[in-house]
């Protein structure tokens, strides 16, 4: 992704600079403003995913079918979630409450 981006953004500053040579020097500020935004958008995607990989997010997706799989299991009473550390994959921990042993947390 970010390789591709560079492309992009050198491919845009070489029409910027084909435009000013031809004699149209608007072409520059227009496609620095469109960079900027790339840049600007770039940024948010990357600080979202920071900050959700800072607070442990999993995809809901995967852990709505992870309870729906784990909570039919017979004797599962619970069924808690969640995540320690770095979850870089679809794998949070789970934790099962389940008779005879109980649940140690609480409901």
């Amino acid at each position: 992704m970010h390789a591709r981006t560079d492309y992009n953004a050198s491919l845009a500053v070489l029409g910027a600079v084909i435009g000013s040579w031809l004699g149209c020097p608007l072409v520059d500020p227009i496609i620095g403003l469109l960079i900027g935004a790339a840049i600007l958008f770039i940024t948010w995607d990357a600080t979202k995913s920071m900050w959700y990989r800072l607070m442990d997010a999993i995809d809901p997706e995967y852990l709505a079918r992870a309870e729906q799989v784990i909570a039919g299991q017979m004797g599962v009473e619970s069924l808690h979630r969640y995540c320690t550390g770095h979850c870089t994959g679809p794998a949070p921990a789970l934790h099962r409450c389940a008779p005879p042993y109980g649940c140690s947390c609480s409901r």
